[in-house]
């Protein structure tokens, strides 16, 4: 009867020493989500704005949008629906900030990635962790990043404005 108990109880530790290795593997990242849109009613109507006030689209070298954002979550946090939202980048340097998060890093020309290098959620540190060979949006990967130029007139403006969403999507590690 003691044996048949102490192999119950190695065999419910063995178990359960495999099941915290599995769950310790992938403590190291949090999925991260964000939906953002900067045209339109979604801000201030202005869009993009350049250097000189002028519209910014993706392809400019230096842009400000501001908006509001629309959905995401990252742990117990989640972003308030509507709440204003800005991203900001100068050449490689992406900045993205709204209430209770700041992400700053660097993207590619064509903002395919973004490799975060330092990140305040909730007043917690993080970053993107990257890895060489790891894909956007895995963990140990940049984030993913989806960019949609959008177009809006508002009334009165035959020109029109180019406003953006962006979309993030990948993994954060605590610092």
């Amino acid at each position: 009867m003691v044996l048949l108990v102490l192999t119950a109880v190695s065999l419910v530790l063995v178990s359960g020493a495999g099941a915290r290795q599995t769950r310790n593997a992938n403590t190291g990242y949090i999925h991260f989500y964000v939906h953002m849109n900067a045209y339109d009613h979604w801000g201030d109507y202005q869009g993009c704005t350049d250097l000189h006030g002028g519209m910014a689209t993706w392809q400019s070298s230096w842009g400000r949008c501001r908006g509001a954002m629309e959905e995401g979550s990252f742990l117990q946090h989640r972003f308030a629906h509507s709440s204003a939202v800005s991203w900001t980048w100068d050449g490689s340097n992406l900045s993205v900030e709204g209430p209770g998060f700041q992400l700053h890093g660097h993207k590619p020309h064509n903002w395919y990635t973004f490799t975060i290098t330092s990140a305040t959620i909730d007043g917690v540190h993080y970053l993107s962790a990257v890895h060489a060979g790891v894909s956007a949006g895995h963990p140990g990967g940049p984030l993913y990043v989806t960019l949609t130029s959008k177009r809006f007139f508002k009334p009165g403006d035959s020109r029109g404005r180019e406003g953006q969403v962006l979309d993030l999507n990948g993994y954060l590690a605590r610092r």
